[in-house]
């Protein structure tokens, strides 16, 4: 017992180690709690706000991106007009028809020509212009599987095309002088048959009236009273003098037509007044006569404007490629090759064809620099749209592109004021105005 109590008394003698807890009043508790609800709260409007600012850029560089992916057509062409472009066009797949050409068969005679066209079914055709000695037929709903043949010194028919377009075949033709054209559709053992024919009008019906023979009056001889003989002395020198018979003038006669004979300068300007008022085979038929003459580059290059606008591509690639070969340096010819690359997305091979070309003008610098836009190299776009705005300033479209790639290099002053030399020069599509408008805005906000 004694350790026990020895124990305990030690135990009291040592010094207390316990330290009490201070517990902080409830006023400084809740000032602590409100204070760090304020400090929460402006954390997250600032969140808020750098998510409200990130997706606010996010969506200018996703407009400018999907311009870049539409942009209007750079080059037009100045001679014939145009459908502009849309800059965010639908693309509406044609209806493929399921009628076809599948046949075309040739008879002449002395009469007549046929030419007869096998199909497999019924089609619907209508003449669709009409000149002289010229037809153009159209057939809705049909497509050709055939190439219309080569004809050469035919009495018939002088030339002979068939054309696809997007809602049938357009098949269009010149006859000869004279020559009527009838045309039949009719159902036989192989389907249906259209067929043309071609003849000579019939030769109008002589009616003779036999002559009235007048009576002959039967008229007396005279009486003839005899001639007292004549002596003559032959010793007598007889001189007998002639006088000369004056001769007739020939007159000469300079017989002049009323419809004189125009000069292909005329020629040409005829066509294409016919171009703007829609009369497109007999602009055509105008043209094609004057290839291979003293206006034969003006009459190609309207040729291939009528072609491309009446979206005639196998022509147009076919004289394109022609007239190339003909006029390696013509940079009209060089131009409307590299647009028709620049259509199919073999932007490379633009670069490429006119990088090689002396002297290029602005319309061919542009489609360099539109090229690389497309391929994302904004950097060699910036660089050739301004080789083309030094030659040719006033081009609010080439303006517009330059805004774009300088927009994605993120030279916004740059393309701010790209953008409003473009607004102030005017001249473009209603979209496209309501676009740089648009740009114009949003870059404001973004650098101020």
């Amino acid at each position: 017992m004694s350790i026990i109590n020895n124990v305990l008394k030690d135990l009291e003698a040592r010094p207390s180690q316990f330290v009490p807890i201070e517990i902080a009043s409830v006023e400084s508790a809740v000032r602590d709690q409100a204070k760090s609800t304020r400090i929460h709260t402006i954390i997250l409007v600032l969140v808020l706000s750098a998510a409200a600012l990130a997706y606010w850029f996010f969506q200018i560089y996703q407009d400018s991106d999907a311009f870049v992916s539409q942009p209007e057509a750079i080059v037009d062409t100045p001679t014939t007009p145009t459908t502009p472009v849309p800059l965010a066009a639908a693309v509406i797949e044609p209806v493929t028809p399921v009628n076809q050409i599948i046949d075309l068969q040739i008879s002449e005679s002395a009469e007549n020509m046929n030419l007869e066209f096998s199909l497999q079914a019924k089609v619907i055709s209508y003449l669709k212009e009409r000149g002289e000695n010229s037809f153009v037929y159209f057939l809705k709903d049909i497509r050709s599987e055939i190439a219309e043949p080569v004809i050469n010194n035919n009495r018939w028919i002088e030339q002979l095309s068939i054309s696809a377009l997007d809602e049938g075949i357009e098949v269009s033709f010149r006859t000869a002088p004279g020559v009527l054209v009838e045309t039949r559709q009719q159902s036989g053992d192989d389907g249906q048959v259209w067929a043309i024919k071609l003849k000579k009008p019939s030769a109008p019906i002589a009616v003779t009236k036999d002559a009235e023979i007048p009576t002959r009056a039967i008229v007396e001889p005279p009486l003839v009273k005899p001639v007292p003989a004549i002596t003559v002395n032959t010793n007598v020198d007889t001189k007998i003098e002639v006088e000369a018979v004056e001769q007739p003038k020939v007159v000469k006669l300079d017989i002049k037509s009323n419809t004189p004979e125009l000069t292909d300068n005329e020629k040409l300007e005829k066509a294409i007044g016919l171009q703007k008022r829609r009369r497109w085979q007999q602009a055509e038929t105008i043209l094609k006569s004057l290839i291979d003459g003293t206006e034969d580059l003006g009459a190609r290059q309207n040729l291939l404007s009528s072609y491309e606008y009446r979206q005639q591509s196998a022509n147009y690639s076919r004289l394109l490629q022609e007239s190339i070969d003909l006029y390696p340096q013509q940079p009209i010819f060089k131009t409307r090759f590299a647009r028709s690359l620049y259509k199919t997305g073999d932007y490379a091979v633009v670069i490429e064809y006119l990088q090689n070309t002396d002297n290029a003008d602005a319309i061919q610098l542009a489609l360099i620099a539109a090229s690389y836009q497309r391929l994302d190299q904004h950097a060699k776009a910036i660089e050739y749209y301004r080789q083309s705005l030094d030659k040719e300033e006033r081009d609010a479209k080439n303006w517009i592109g330059l805004g774009i790639s300088q927009e994605h290099m993120a030279q916004l002053k740059d393309a701010l004021r790209s953008y409003r030399i473009a607004a102030r020069l005017g001249n473009i599509s209603a979209r496209l105005q309501a676009f740089v408008e648009k740009r114009i805005g949003k870059l404001v906000k973004a650098i101020s």
